[in-house]
């Protein structure tokens, strides 16, 4: 048992994020199914743990079917670098879920959604009963508001976060995960939030803005912006850093990790890095016109 003198106690802010498993206990109740939700809750565990370490994040605790992580801000200038790494990994774990499923489902598909928010007066608790691993918990409104808003369903990559955290954001990635103001009925709040408004009403969530018409020299535009991210990291490097640090995690893992990491690869390399190297050659040459988009 720890003792008194054992806790430590302090306060600080940075970014939350909340990850949820998408109606885990329907897959406990299947006998058909809970034999593979075993197989990938270690699986998601271990790889939720790079990355958030490749993003800079700290990785807080285990919650039964998914996980809570810290991205410590000490300085609130520093909350767009925060905010933007623990989207853009929320973003990449979700990516890689969907398209390896971990190697772990063959009956049904496994998915993930996430609540991020900026928890400003965040009760930090050390619990130094292990000197060799010491126990660390956060506690905070915006920690309750990031675990209730992982519940709610969103578009791709299906992420709700609070509006603190989408104005940090570089417009770019706003518009990139189509984040939209989120509307909540009353019995919304009462079922996801258990009554209490907080901050229910500035919410976003991904996937809601309908993408606008497009021209096709900026359609080509971006296409090319999004290959250079592809080719060029070097360019990137907040980007480069965390891509870095995620492939060489997962290939230095178990097996299963280093096979789901090349099907992932290869699902970027191919299926969306190939069709935009397509598209972007085919335009260029005026072999695709606005009707065929």
């Amino acid at each position: 048992m720890p003792k008194y003198r054992d806790f430590r106690f302090s306060r600080k802010r940075g970014v939350v994020w909340v990850c949820d498993i998408v109606e885990s206990s329907s897959f406990i109740n299947d006998n058909s199914t809970v034999g593979e939700l075993e197989v990938f809750l270690p699986r998601l565990y271990w790889v939720a743990q790079q990355v958030v370490q490749a993003a800079g994040g700290t990785f807080v605790k285990w919650t039964g079917d998914g996980f809570l992580a810290w991205f410590e801000t000490p300085l609130h200038r520093d909350l767009e670098s925060r905010a933007s790494a623990a989207v853009e990994a929320a973003f990449h774990l979700t990516q890689l879920v969907n398209v390896t499923q971990l190697l772990a489902c063959k009956t049904r598909k496994f998915s993930i959604r996430h609540g991020v928010s900026y928890e400003q007066d965040a009760l930090v608790i050390h619990i130094n009963r292990n000197r060799r691993q010491p126990s660390f918990d956060i506690i905070g409104r915006a920690v309750v508001l990031a675990f209730r808003a992982a519940g709610i369903g969103a578009g791709f990559p299906h992420i709700v976060a609070q509006d603190d955290v989408i104005r940090a954001l570089p417009k770019e990635e706003t518009i990139r995960y189509k984040f939209g103001k989120l509307k909540l009925t009353r019995e919304a709040v009462l079922k996801y939030f258990k009554g209490q408004r907080w901050q229910t009403g500035a919410l976003y969530a991904s996937g809601i803005k309908r993408s606008r018409k497009t021209s096709m020299r900026a359609l080509l535009r971006r296409s090319k912006k999004a290959l250079k991210v592809v080719d060029q990291p070097e360019k990137h490097p907040a980007k480069s850093v965390f891509s870095g640090q995620f492939i060489k995690r997962l290939d230095g893992g178990p097996g299963w990790a280093r096979d789901a990491l090349e099907t992932y690869y290869t699902f970027i390399e191919r299926d969306i890095a190939g069709a935009l190297r397509d598209f972007v050659k085919r335009a260029s040459v005026g072999q695709i016109y606005p009707s065929q988009l």
